[in-house]
């Protein structure tokens, strides 16, 4: 991809986030990413909440070598308990904003925010002030 190919990386995005819709696996997941930690990340969050959805609001393509992408993203899905906290069974549905670092047609990098008191709260933890 060159620099100017915000819509080359725009439309491979959404393939991405299309093809995470569907399955999860570590070869769908390869064809898209060649970031260990966001692979491990994929990996951690499937195995807690099987087949989570993200649902994206928005999507900002700074165009470059290293294009980076911005996304607003909503992450729903059911938990399963794996964490050994928590309530097995639990809906989940919280806002995440993520950063990726597109180059050579895969994610080389990402950084992410998700709202983690609200994840806490829907798996049913209950969140203490600290004192």
């Amino acid at each position: 991809m060159g620099t100017d190919n915000t819509e080359q990386v725009r439309a491979f995005m959404g393939e991405y986030f299309a093809a995470l819709a569907v399955e999860k696996s570590p070869e769908t997941v390869a064809k898209f990413v060649s970031s260990g930690a966001l692979k491990d990340h994929i990996a951690t969050f499937e195995a807690a909440f099987p087949g989570y959805q993200l649902d994206v609001h928005d999507l900002i393509v700074q165009a470059g070598e290293t294009s980076k992408v911005a996304v607003d993203m909503t992450v729903t899905g059911t938990y399963n308990g794996s964490w050994g906290m928590g309530v097995a069974g639990s809906e989940i549905s919280l806002h995440a904003i993520y950063l990726y670092d597109v180059a050579g047609g895969k994610i080389v990098g990402f950084q992410g925010q998700p709202d983690t008191a609200k994840l806490y709260q829907d798996i049913g933890m209950k969140l203490v002030p600290a004192s």
